[in-house]
């Protein structure tokens, strides 16, 4: 299929439709026609239709108005209708104001390219073929028809907020809008699993406040029904303040909210503008209300329809019996119901959409159920959501396939060349790190202490061998911890170094998607790495360091070079060693030794050198002779980081080559046609 093709999705929402179409020189855009858009959000259309004498004259945002404005005389010639959509497959009264509704939707559209439209997951074949005529008959020529969880899916790829392989394992989508509740299970884009209610949506939140709005307001219901308001106010003006509500409490559930209901009369000769108000809601409260919840007779009244239907749920036939329910277990059940699907294929990415999965209680439920560690995903418009994953499709799905087949080829490079350059140098500069933060430890925990200590109290070359031993022996366990948690460090490093060298690959071929899976690859026995490399570390660095130490010190007392009856007279005589020494330029830092001086050296070890000869070890001299102790332990210690975190990171190569190759596998997800 062309990317180049124009596209003009459709969602038609129980409460509200969104319009997106997609130009491949346009780009994308909701369209949001003249009059017709709810305001509060933002470009929606409530899906409603003003009649006058019959014909319908409205829809949306501007037959509110009109309806809301309307004076005495017109009120008697108009009527309002909504909630038509559920209805479709079962009322002809509903397929007419759908198709009225459509009719007038068209006028304020430019219709271009192919036209997409979303399909409740649970609809028939019945009812997308008559939903297909009323469009037909509304001018909107023949549809093609995704399922609305297709569309949330794709929206949520686009975004780069989910993943192919995530897609492909299963995705949990959640379409709470204002007629039905319906949950899907999508496997590779297929739907493997679905349940909802198609007497649970919104409009029973619309009648919950409906009911407030009379209890706080006795005989307000009397009054609009002789106004000639009632269904305007129970419909509208209260799906406005529930709404209003939703909103305040995504803010802050500590707070209380008085919520104002208004609607129009006629007075005077003019419309006025009237105003009560449910006074003191909290989320408790609602809580409450929402836990014993019956159905107005005005709702009661529109479902009939429903009475007697095959697939009702116990919770929906109580419903319809006017009897009290409660609408967040409701929910609870439907989805408990939903993950029976689930089956052993792991925990679902969610995604909510709809215009009522905004409401707080829907992403506690999901959380409740399946652990807070749940990816949950949500939109800022989750009305939307649907739409402009339709209006993706077609260019989505090109852009995955060819995507797919340069990645394929290119592979086997990515993975033998590429990738270990990659990690390599991470590697290399992450091991100077950690060599550089263990030698500094190393060096003033150590080196300088145990120097400083021999300079004041002298002692035998032996006793400072000890001495040396005893101060690494002390620190071993700092040394360790503070390499333990450099290796953490070094494992996150080369882990997101490989992440992104995977991301910026998919996205040179046009995929802009981050495999989430990469971001938690180990290293590759991370606990049996830093084992070996600790072995290495006490046998390459601080055994041996514990005899360099007591050579360097001789070296820089100029005792390495001297013969025996010679070092033995100067030690003898104490103060007076000290000028010869200096004179004769003997010590300084640097360890050098040849094989005479080390073999003298070893003959030394029980000699006591005086305090006063150690006070030839200076800071400079101190401060030189650690300086080229550490340099040659972090040389040690970096060798064994590398030769041993290689290992590991020749493992996480062919772990990203694994994942790559499942993700790559992953992006033929949009094998599913429009219908």
């Amino acid at each position: 299929m062309s990317e180049e093709r124009a596209v003009l999705a459709v969602d038609l929402g129980t409460s509200n439709t969104c319009l997106v179409r997609r130009d491949p020189v346009e780009g994308e855009r909701q369209l949001r026609p003249r009059d017709c858009c709810n305001t509060a959000v933002g470009g929606a259309i409530p899906t409603l239709v003003l009649y006058e004498n019959g014909e319908p004259v409205a829809i949306g945002a501007q037959a509110e108005a009109e309806y809301g404005e309307a004076s005495p005389q017109e009120r008697e010639r108009y009527s309002i209708r909504a909630l038509f959509k559920p209805d479709v497959g079962t009322r002809e009264a509903a397929r007419r104001e759908m198709t009225d509704f459509l009719r007038l939707l068209r006028a304020r559209v430019d219709m271009a390219g192919t036209l997409l439209v979303g399909l409740p997951c649970e609809a028939g074949t019945a009812y997308r073929e008559h939903l297909r005529t009323c469009l037909l008959d509304a001018g909107w020529g023949r549809a093609s028809f995704l399922s609305e969880p297709l569309g949330a899916v794709i929206h949520y790829l686009g975004r780069k907020a989910l993943s192919p392989s995530q897609a492909a394992r299963g995705v949990l989508t959640v379409d709470f809008g204002g007629g039905t509740c319906d949950f899907s299970l999508l496997r590779r884009a297929a739907v493997a699993g679905r349940s909802g209610d198609v007497l649970y949506g919104g409009r029973l939140f619309d009648d919950l406040f409906w009911q407030l709005l009379l209890e706080h307001n006795p005989g307000l219901e009397d009054e609009l029904e002789r106004s000639g308001n009632a269904y305007y106010v129970h419909w509208l003006s209260c799906r406005q303040a529930k709404e209003e509500f939703s909103r305040a409490m995504r803010r802050d559930r500590e707070r209380q909210v008085d919520l104002r209901v208004r609607w129009s009369a006629w007075e005077d000769g003019r419309a006025r503008e009237h105003s009560v108000y449910v006074g003191g809601l909290d989320w408790s409260g609602f809580l409450r209300r929402a836990g014993d919840y019956a159905a107005s007779p005005g709702l009661l009244r529109q479902l009939r329809g429903h009475e007697g239907m095959a697939g009702l749920s116990p919770w929906g036939e109580a419903l319809l019996a006017g009897r009290r329910v409660d609408l967040i277990r409701w929910f609870e059940a439907l989805l408990h119901q939903s993950l029976t699907s689930c089956g052993d294929a792991g925990m679902p990415a969610v995604l909510l959409t709809g215009g009522s999965s905004a409401w707080p209680f829907v992403e506690d439920c999901v959380r409740g159920i399946l652990g807070a560690e749940v990816m949950v995903l949500v939109g800022d418009e989750p009305y939307a959501d649907i739409a402009r994953g339709l209006a993706r499709y077609h260019s989505f799905m090109e852009q995955l396939r060819r995507g797919r087949a340069a990645l394929e080829e290119e592979l086997p490079v990515f993975v033998e060349e590429r990738l270990p350059r990659v990690l390599r140098r991470t590697l290399e500069a992450a091991a100077d790190d950690v060599a550089e933060t263990c030698g500094s430890y190393l060096r003033n925990a150590v080196i300088v202490p145990v120097c400083h200590d021999f300079r004041k109290n002298g002692g035998s070359l032996s006793l400072l061998r000890e001495r040396m031993g005893e101060a690494v022996e002390a620190q071993s366990a700092a040394l360790e911890l503070l390499l333990e948690q450099s290796a953490g460090s070094l494992g996150r490093e080369v882990e997101e170094a490989a992440a992104e060298a995977l991301r910026l690959w998919f996205q040179e071929k046009g995929i802009p998607i981050l495999p989430e899976r990469l971001r938690h690859i180990p290293l590759g026995g991370t606990e049996a790495l830093l084992a070996e490399v600790r072995g290495r570390l006490d046998e390459a660095a601080l055994a041996p360091l514990r005899h360099r130490l007591a050579y360097a010190v001789a070296a820089a007392l100029g005792l390495a070079g001297m013969a025996g009856a010679g070092a033995v007279g100067l030690l003898a005589s104490g103060m007076a060693a000290i000028p010869v020494l200096a004179a004769a330029g003997l010590g300084g830092a640097a360890v050098r030794y040849t094989g005479y001086g080390r073999r003298m050296l070893d003959r030394m070890q029980d000699w006591e050198i005086p305090g006063m000869v150690g006070s030839l070890l200076t800071d400079r001299r101190i401060d030189a002779l650690a300086d080229e102790l550490v340099e040659e332990f972090r040389t040690v210690l970096r060798r064994a980081l590398l030769a041993s975190w290689e290992r590991g990171a020749g493992r996480m190569a062919a772990e990203v080559g694994r994942t790559a190759s499942e993700e790559i596998a992953a992006l033929d997800i949009l094998h599913v046609a429009p219908v």
